[in-house]
C-alpha cells in the first residue's frame, strides 16, 4: 500500500508540473519493481495510471495543436511497445499468463450473485460480530486480535456511514489525485472480488479501506451541514444492517 500510494503521488506530480520528469519516471519504475515483488500483479497499478496520465496528455496536446497530438501519439505508441518488451524481459508477461487463468478459475467457482455482492462484502466484512467469533470464521486467530478487529470493524462501519452521507450531500470536487485513487480502487476491488469472492483477510481489506478513505477525502467538502449529520445517522444504520446481513 505504501508503494502504491507513492506511485499515485508521483503521477499526480507529473500531471501538475513539467520539471524533474525524468527523475520521477525513474522513481516510478523503481517503485513498480518493488510493488511487483510484493504482489505479482503490482505492475498493473503503474500501467493503469500510465494510460490515464497519457490520455490526459494527449487530450491537452490535441487542444493546443492537432499536429503535436499525432506526434505525441506516435511517441506514446513507441513507449508502449518498449514497455511491452520490458515487461516480457522482466517476466511480467509470464506472470500474467500464470496468474490470469488462476483468477478466472476462481471467479468461475463463484455464482453471479456472489461476484455482484463481493465488493459490498469486502467493504463491510467481516464486521464486529464476526470478528469476535474467531473460532468459527478464521483459520488462525488470537483473542486480542479478535477484539481489536471488532473495534476496527465498528469504527469502519461508522466511517462508511459518514463517507456515504458526505458523498450524497457534499459537492464533489474531482481532481487528478482523486481519479487515480479511483482507478487503483477499482483495480484492487476487481481483482479481490474475482479471486476471493469478497472473503478477504484483514490485511487485504485494510488496503481497500485506505483507498476508499483516500478517494472520498480527495473529493468531498470538509464542511458538515445539518442535513449531512442527519443523513450520516441514516447511512450508518443502512451500513450496519447491510453488514450484518451480507457481511
Amino acid at each position: 500500500m505504501f508503494y502504491t500510494s507513492i506511485i499515485i503521488l508521483c503521477f499526480h506530480w507529473l500531471n501538475c508540473q513539467d520539471k524533474r520528469r525524468i527523475s520521477l519516471y525513474a522513481f516510478v519504475v523503481s517503485l513498480t519493481l518493488l510493488v511487483t515483488d510484493v504482489r505479482p500483479w503490482g505492475f498493473l497499478v503503474t500501467l493503469s495510471l500510465f494510460f490515464y496520465f497519457y490520455s490526459i496528455s494527449l487530450a491537452r496536446s490535441f487542444q493546443k495543436n492537432p499536429i503535436w497530438f499525432f506526434v505525441s501519439f506516435l511517441g506514446i505508441a513507441v513507449v508502449f511497445i518498449a514497455v511491452l518488451y520490458l515487461m516480457r524481459y522482466l517476466g511480467y508477461v509470464a506472470t500474467l499468463e500464470l496468474w490470469v487463468p488462476i483468477v478466472l478459475e476462481s471467479a468461475f467457482g463463484y455464482g453471479i450473485l456472489d461476484l455482484l455482492l463481493a465488493p459490498f462484502r469486502i467493504l463491510t466484512g467481516p464486521g464486529p460480530v464476526r470478528s469476535l467469533q474467531g473460532a468459527r470464521y478464521f483459520w488462525y486467530y488470537t483473542v486480542s486480535g479478535n477484539i481489536f478487529s471488532a473495534i476496527g470493524a465498528l469504527l469502519w462501519w461508522l466511517c462508511l456511514g459518514s463517507m456515504g452521507a458526505r458523498l450524497i450531500t457534499g459537492r464533489a470536487k474531482g481532481n487528478s489525485a482523486s481519479i487515480m485513487f479511483a482507478i487503483v480502487w477499482v483495480l484492487f476491488m476487481l481483482i479481490y472480488s474475482l479471486q476471493y469472492g469478497g472473503s478477504l483477510e484483514l490485511r487485504f481489506r485494510g488496503i481497500i479501506y485506505i483507498l476508499t478513505l483516500a478517494f472520498v477525502m480527495s473529493i468531498v467538502d470538509y464542511r458538515v451541514s445539518r442535513s449531512t449529520r442527519i443523513l450520516t445517522v441514516i447511512m450508518t444504520g443502512i451500513v450496519f444492517i447491510g453488514g450484518l446481513v451480507f457481511g
